[in-house]
């Protein structure tokens, strides 16, 4: 008997399921929906992290690189490699030059040996100077086999490379450079790089390093995105800072012995030779007393012939007294050498967009599928009211034939387990594998990142399944429950209609008298059925709130470079002079300037400095603006603040900062910050206002506080 209710039991749960498929169809739908979304996006961000692991562990990304505006002679070598924590540290060359012909540049860089190596896309790598290896970009512009010719730098000085043609052997991609169109900047061509190129050591002609790569070995074995890494590196990275703290006063000092020995000696010889001429002009003028004036024609030539040569003696010496008061003036303009040390975020364009847009990811995970799994919350609790509402006589029925509340339930949390476990596990699949592999490729368009690394997470799979599954279990649990309080016979019969009661509106009755009994009948009914309107209300807004969140964040983003560059910055380029310009050079760029092409330009200073990282803040780079014409500067660029669109003018109390560098250094006018410019100099300046800008970061100032601060 026990087992022919069983059977029984089971056949009605069957029929229960094919016989409604539409309702087990809508709730699979919502419960796959909603886990698609849950677990798509909480492993989509993880996934982006892990291939960008992946990535640079393959290639061994340095944790901090250094570089020197003089090169990294033996002694910097000398104090990288005594440095403590170091595994391992890497010494290589670069060298900016443009494409011949074109306005590309593109750093040549030596072929590492273990730290920050390049992935082999096509070809193979260079063996000799006189080959190379093309960013994987460039593939399609160029061909294997083919030569790239590049121009020398003006300077032989600067001219690091023996030769400048190389024959292309093969296409790289590295893992310094993972953005495809940022690069960073540089001194020559367009002053932006357009790419990279890999060469030999041999190629190079220098006698100190460029660069040095460093790894650690208390960062081993850490996930980069830890926030106990970037604890770590930022310690080793001061370490280091403090290592190199009185390094720029040694190299400078040492780069001064042996012009300052020089310098001495030919003092010294200058001297000598100058005392050889005072004896000399004294040895003829005692000769020229002893033979008076009535000396012969041939002595009087003599003394004359002596007399030049001591003249010529003094013109040469006093030229050569010139030549070393210029050397002694340059060599007392010798500037310290800077020492950049840079972390991965810092000297790697793109390695921070890319995990600032996986942590974007992980935000949108906690709202789209919060909304989702709360439309389908409602949506089941109607839909599972609904159908033991149809299935009341067969309640009545089972529980007259002896059935436990128990095992009648069971019919109906059953249906609820299968419908909406089934449509978990569904979004669950295709969560863990279409959604991150979308996302992936829509934020990765711009960089070099390919072939997602897709991971299962145990944890979000088992929170998915949990939620789907409460959200169609317990609606069925409580609705049954309620309806099994009744006794059988009550059961049989159809339920009671809902009493109906006078509503809000009824009592505001110059409203209520002109409603027509349609309407009258249709706002009774809403308030009739309270849980069928707050499904309809709040599903409705739920999923209007999603679309509206969705085009909102698009065209949000969309518009500010728009705004950026039609409203505030109106000018077309910024055009930087190099520090030392001839007479020549300097007549071009006042013809260029006068030609009838430009239509107006605007003197200014620029600068390119940078806040030190503190806390959670990164380094921030900013671009500072001084001009002494402020009156003019609104014609290419428009300050006012965002809040009130009220016009700000530049004045002596302070320096104007753009809005989000003065939110994420919490300033205020009136407040001081401290900046470093390129030579590592640190500058103090004091806020006058905040300007709405919406990329970048900025600093204006009219030149009397420039002069003040510099």
């Amino acid at each position: 008997m026990v087992s022919y209710a069983k059977k029984t039991l089971n056949k009605e749960i069957r029929r229960s399921i094919t016989g409604s498929l539409g309702r087990f169809i809508s709730i699979f739908s919502l419960m796959l929906l909603g886990t698609f979304a849950f677990v798509g996006l909480k492993v989509s961000g993880p996934d982006m992290r892990r291939t960008a692991e992946d990535f640079y562990a393959q290639h061994h990304l340095a944790d901090l690189t250094l570089t020197s505006t003089l090169g990294l002679d033996r002694s910097d070598q000398q104090l990288i490699n005594e440095s403590k924590g170091v595994k391992k540290a890497e010494f290589g060359y670069f060298q900016d030059l443009v494409i011949k012909g074109k306005e590309n540049s593109l750093r040549l860089f030596s072929k590492a040996d273990e730290l920050s190596t390049y992935e082999l896309m096509s070809g193979k790598l260079p063996q000799k100077d006189s080959e190379s290896a093309l960013d994987y970009l460039y593939d399609g512009q160029y061909k294997i086999g083919q030569t790239i010719d590049f121009t020398p730098p003006k300077s032989k000085d600067s001219d690091l490379i023996k030769n400048h043609s190389f024959k292309i052997v093969g296409f790289v991609k590295s893992s310094e450079y993972v953005d495809k169109s940022d690069f960073g900047s540089t001194t020559v061509g367009t002053g932006k790089l357009n790419g990279y190129a890999l060469v030999t050591k041999e190629a190079f002609d220098s006698d100190v390093y460029m660069i040095a790569r460093l790894s650690y070995k208390n960062l081993q074995n850490i996930s980069i995105f830890d926030s106990k890494y970037d604890s770590r590196l930022k310690t080793e990275q001061k370490n280091l800072e403090n290592t190199f703290k009185n390094q720029p006063e040694k190299r400078l000092a040492a780069l001064k012995i042996a012009p300052e020995k020089q310098i001495n000696e030919a003092k010294s010889q200058i001297v000598e030779e100058e005392n050889q001429l005072t004896q000399q002009e004294n040895q003829l003028i005692a000769q020229k007393n002893q033979i008076g004036e009535n000396a012969s024609a041939q002595a009087i030539e003599q003394i004359n012939a002596g007399q030049n040569q001591i003249n010529d003696g003094k013109e040469k010496i006093a030229k050569a007294k010139a030549e070393l008061a210029k050397q002694e003036t340059a060599l007392n303009q010798l500037k310290k050498p800077t020492y950049q040390i840079d972390n991965r975020k810092e000297g790697n364009p793109g390695y921070k967009t890319f995990l600032d847009d996986s942590t974007r990811i992980d935000s949108l995970s906690n709202i789209f599928p919060v909304v989702l799994f709360a439309i389908a919350l409602l949506v089941s609790l109607t839909t599972m009211t609904r159908f033991v509402e149809e299935e009341r006589g067969n309640l009545g029925l089972l529980k007259a034939l002896g059935y436990s509340n128990r095992d009648i339930r069971k019919k109906f949390m059953v249906y609820g387990l299968v419908s909406s476990g089934l449509g978990a596990l569904v979004g669950t699949i295709i969560g863990h594998t279409f959604l991150p592999i979308a996302v992936f490729n829509a934020y990765t368009a711009s960089s070099t990142f390919s072939n997602l690394r897709l991971t299962f997470s145990p944890l979000w799979t088992i929170v998915a399944f949990a939620i789907a599954i409460a959200c169609s279990l317990l609606p069925a649990y409580w609705v049954v429950r309620m309806e099994l309080k009744e006794v059988p016979a009550s059961l049989f019969l159809a339920k009671v209609p809902k009493a109906g009661s006078r509503i809000l509106l009824e009592r505001i009755n110059f409203i209520w008298k002109r409603m027509s009994f349609t309407y009258k009948v249709t706002a009774r009914n809403l308030f009739r059925y309270k849980k069928r309107m707050l499904m309809t209300i709040f599903g409705v807004a739920g999923c209007t709130a999603l679309l509206v969140m969705g085009f909102g964040i698009r065209d949000s983003i969309s518009g500010l470079s728009n705004k950026q560059f039609g409203q505030i910055l109106h000018y077309d380029m910024i055009t930087i002079e190099k520090n030392k310009v001839n007479d020549k050079e300097k007549e071009e760029i006042d013809k260029e300037l006068a030609s009838s092409e430009i239509e107006n330009y605007l003197p200014i200073d620029f600068e390119n400095l940078t806040k030190e990282a503190s806390g959670k803040l990164e380094k921030q780079e900013v671009n500072l603006i001084a001009t002494n014409r402020s009156d003019d500067l609104s014609k290419y660029i428009s300050l006012k603040s965002r809040k009130n669109s009220q016009k700000i003018e530049l004045n002596n109390s302070g320096a104007v900062l753009s809005e989000k560098f003065a939110e994420l250094l919490d300033l205020k006018v009136g407040d001081s910050l401290i900046l470093k410019d390129s030579e590592n100099q640190s500058h103090k300046i004091k806020v006058a206002a905040i300007t709405e800008m919406y990329m970048g970061h900025y600093i204006f100032m009219n030149q009397s506080v420039y002069q003040k601060v510099f």
